[in-house]
């Protein structure tokens, strides 16, 4: 017979602690999804586990007064010296400035309307 399916603690790269794996597991899906992003990464698991560990427990979630690691400088790489825990409510607003800058002062406009009136519009006022 096979071995049988399940977790083995024994395995895991960091260890058979569960909570310490939890933050494993989040700490590789950050970095892939930076990876993906094409961001550099330079802040290994330790230093990682580190800025999270007293908040870990009980500042986690999706709620807007739950943390978040961000890069303080967005052009800079992710590494101990450019992140910083915020709140998910703090990251929003700055995410929604962010994008506004970005976007022009017609952001707003196009998501309000539609994209066919917003189209529309442009194109009765572009002479």
């Amino acid at each position: 017979m096979g071995a049988r399916p399940g977790a083995k603690p024994s395995r895991w790269k960091a260890g058979p602690d569960p909570r310490r794996h939890q933050q494993y597991k989040a700490w590789a899906q950050q970095l892939n999804q930076a990876r993906y992003r094409g961001e550099h990464w330079d802040l290994p698991f330790d230093e990682w586990a580190r800025i999270w560990d007293p908040y870990w427990d009980t500042h986690r979630g999706r709620k807007s007064d739950c943390l978040c690691l961000v890069r303080k400088d967005y052009d800079g790489s992710w590494s101990k010296s450019n992140v910083e825990l915020i709140t998910r409510q703090e990251h929003s607003e700055t995410q929604a400035r962010k994008l506004e800058r970005q976007r022009g002062k017609h952001w707003r406009l196009q998501k309000n309307l539609g994209s066919k009136m917003f189209r529309r519009l442009e194109e009765l006022f572009s002479d």
